[in-house]
């Protein structure tokens, strides 16, 4: 009896994945070696299966206020960087995610470019495409949240900070009481 662990690639069980990964202007040697690492999943050479590569879409997200010459050579080059209109700064990290969010969301709306999961990366991560996607072949698709909310000292799922001395700091009008 043979095995197949070739993940299936039918039609109805293919996710379509768009990640965006968070990156200031100054960090192109950190957008460069995400490109030369785990990007590669989606090139010819990848062990992930073709057809899940087609419906895998990858983002850095900076801020409009950030844009330059360098920045705009290396859109023309890689074609991967978004413009959001959202400050720059670690403290705004949540504001570019909430208007990638809502961009993504007009975008599926108005130009019928589906979605069934929107995933979020700093310039510092490592995702293992070939593992997570067929994964995702598994997972509803409606109201689903995998992960955990990480304090900065290894506790899951914790209240915001409220030290304005940490830099995971969130102020009460951000987040709200909890």
């Amino acid at each position: 009896m043979e095995v197949d662990d070739t993940p299936s690639c039918s039609v109805a069980s293919l996710p379509q994945l768009r990640i965006f990964v968070s990156s200031a202007a100054g960090n192109l040697d950190r957008r460069q070696s995400l490109r030369k690492s785990w990007f590669q999943y989606l090139q010819d050479s990848s062990p992930l299966p073709e057809c899940y590569r087609k419906n895998v879409t990858i983002n850095f997200l900076i801020s409009m206020d950030a844009q330059s010459n360098q920045i705009a050579s290396e859109e023309a080059q890689y074609g991967d960087i978004l413009y959001i209109n959202a400050p720059q700064g670690y403290e705004h990290l949540w504001r570019k995610a909430l208007t990638y969010f809502a961009w993504l969301e007009e975008r599926a709306r108005g130009n019928g470019e589906a979605y069934h999961f929107a995933m979020h990366a700093d310039d510092d991560s490592f995702i293992r495409l070939d593992l997570l996607v067929p994964l995702m072949t598994q997972w509803p698709r409606q109201r689903f949240y995998w992960g955990y909310v990480w304090d900065g000292s290894g506790n899951r799922y914790t209240a915001p900070i409220r030290n304005p001395a940490n830099k995971s700091y969130m102020p009460q009008e951000q987040v709200g009481r909890r």
